[in-house]
């Protein structure tokens, strides 16, 4: 299990981070809670990097909430990626901000995620 409060994780070009990866065969636990996950580049750009996976040996228990995801999405191969690509596994997303992706900002594949985002000022008046 992985878990980070509060900090920047930066990205070179064309990188990613992998939970549950099936070719450990490993089961994985990620929870971050305010993290920016973003670019690493001097100058970022709209799909920098790759992104975050989800893949199908991510536990349920994998929550990513109030956190910011940044300048992902690199187009690879000619194929789209999504700054948050979640594969046939279910975690939590909670309060998080997809900004500047390269192509998609979420990607559900064969695949539950429980949603949750908190009232705006403006709904609450």
């Amino acid at each position: 299990m992985i878990e980070t409060t509060g900090t920047t994780l930066y990205f070179a070009l064309d990188t990613f981070l992998t939970v549950g990866s099936t070719s450990t065969s490993s089961e994985g636990t990620f929870i971050a809670d305010n993290v920016t996950f973003t670019s690493a580049h001097s100058r970022p750009a709209y799909g920098d990097w790759k992104g975050v996976w989800f893949d199908d040996n991510a536990t349920s228990d994998s929550l990513i909430k109030n956190s910011t995801i940044a300048y992902a999405g690199k187009d690879y191969s000619g194929t789209p990626n999504a700054a948050l690509t979640i594969y046939k596994s279910s975690p939590t997303l909670q309060d998080n901000v997809i900004t500047a992706a390269g192509d998609v900002g979420l990607h559900l594949w064969l695949s539950s995620c429980l949603l949750y985002t908190s009232p705006s000022p403006r709904d609450q008046r």
